[in-house]
């Protein structure tokens, strides 16, 4: 009785064992020193006052962000179903980071239900794959404020970042800030703060969508929304199509920040910095831009506005900026480009429904040349870009 005792005993301990190796292996210090080694390859320089485990629960105290300006105290870091990937890196179910309540010169900023999800932490020093960067699948956060003289100057009800990177060959990211408000009280110009005032914009209220992908091997990243919507003034949408952003790119920028960490102050490295982020432009090619508003009332209002400052109606108004603008066009230079202008501005004022800026070349342009056309003559920059400008559409 007693050997089948000790037998089925041995066995019960030796599969509690087994599965308690993985959580024992785990070292608290050692995931916070590859945590603060992650941040600094992009620049950013993170401290830990103490790290703890709990299982496979990790937890970093009293962590900071170190600026040259001014530090960002983050609190506590609770990372939980925390892994090991066999090669120096980890991976976390979720990160939980402590309500933030700090004070950037005369704003309190407040941040609190942040949350990340799913993330890794890579073991490599180097980026050469999507594996070697710091990935998530989403990033939350409850409300938000900032603070300025008991005004709330900007806030919003929550946000969530996304990102899709089980393709290693393509990353997909979305991301989305609700319930936005915008108390425009202490803008600084009054005549401006009268003015909006008087078109009822004390305050503005909307969100942000963004969504894009970003293709590894050709560095292409497609944004097609990049938008601004406000309640009673219009939705702003900004569509960006660049190649070039290589890994390889994005390695020649990883050692230029490693560079200048703790050269912030330095004004001849900043120089440098600013000149070799220069070059690195030139590896970029431009495929698209396009800036597009539609309006929700804005358009009437200023145009309501400006007719009373003349002692005219809005429709006058209109009228008017019509018969003006060819003045101001002339300026440009460039005849075919202001023809578009016009006949586009034409059309929006007689109904204002949208108008779009889009730049689209027949064929990807690389930066380098465009920034050689702006230093040798600007205007050649509209035909090389094919500048169309288009209303109502």
């Amino acid at each position: 009785m007693s050997f089948h005792f000790s037998k089925r005993a041995l066995l019960a301990s030796s599969i509690l064992l087994g599965s308690a190796i993985p959580s024992m292996a785990l070292d608290a210090d050692a995931f916070a020193q590859q945590l603060i080694k992650t941040f600094a390859k992009s620049g950013s320089v993170m401290e830990v006052g103490s790290a703890s485990l709990d299982g496979t629960t990790v937890t970093l105290s009293s962590a900071v962000f170190k600026a040259p300006q001014q530090d960002l105290p983050i609190g506590d870091i609770v990372f939980t179903g925390v892994t090991e990937t066999g090669d120096g890196g980890y991976k976390a179910e979720t990160a939980s980071i402590s309500d933030i309540d700090a004070k950037a010169d005369e704003a309190q900023i407040k941040v609190s239900g942040i949350e990340i999800a799913n993330l890794t932490i890579p073991a490599g020093e180097k980026l050469e794959t999507i594996s070697d960067m710091f990935l998530y699948e989403s990033f939350r956060t409850g409300p938000m404020s900032v603070t300025v003289k008991n005004v709330d100057v900007f806030k919003y009800s929550g946000s969530d970042f996304t990102i899709d990177a089980n393709d290693p060959a393509k990353m997909d990211f979305t991301g989305t800030i609700d319930g936005m408000v915008i108390d425009l009280a202490l803008v600084d110009d009054r005549r401006a703060r009268a003015t909006l005032s008087d078109m009822g914009y004390s305050v503005l209220t909307g969100d942000m969508k963004m969504k894009g992908d970003w293709e590894v091997e050709t560095g292409r990243i497609h944004m097609p929304e990049m938008a601004l919507t406000f309640n009673d003034v219009g939705r702003l949408n900004t569509s960006l199509d660049i190649s070039g952003y290589t890994m390889a790119f994005l390695q020649e920028i990883q050692t230029l920040q490693s560079e200048m960490v703790g050269k912030e102050n330095d004004p001849n490295a900043q120089q440098a910095m600013g000149l070799a982020m220069m070059g690195l432009m030139q590896q970029l090619t431009f495929n698209s831009l396009a800036i597009r508003f539609d309006d929700a009332s804005l358009t009437g209002k200023v145009l309501e506005f400006a007719g009373k400052q003349q002692g005219i109606s809005a429709e006058q108004m209109a009228q008017a900026a019509k018969g003006l603008l060819p003045f101001a066009l002339g300026r440009l230079g460039i005849p075919a480009l202001q023809q578009q202008i016009s006949n586009a501005a034409n059309t929006y004022l007689d109904n204002p429904q949208n108008i779009e800026i889009k730049a689209e070349p027949a064929a990807p342009v690389p930066f380098g040349q465009i920034a050689g056309s702006a230093m040798g003559d600007p205007r050649s920059i509209a035909e090389l870009l094919n500048v169309q400008v288009t209303a109502n559409q």
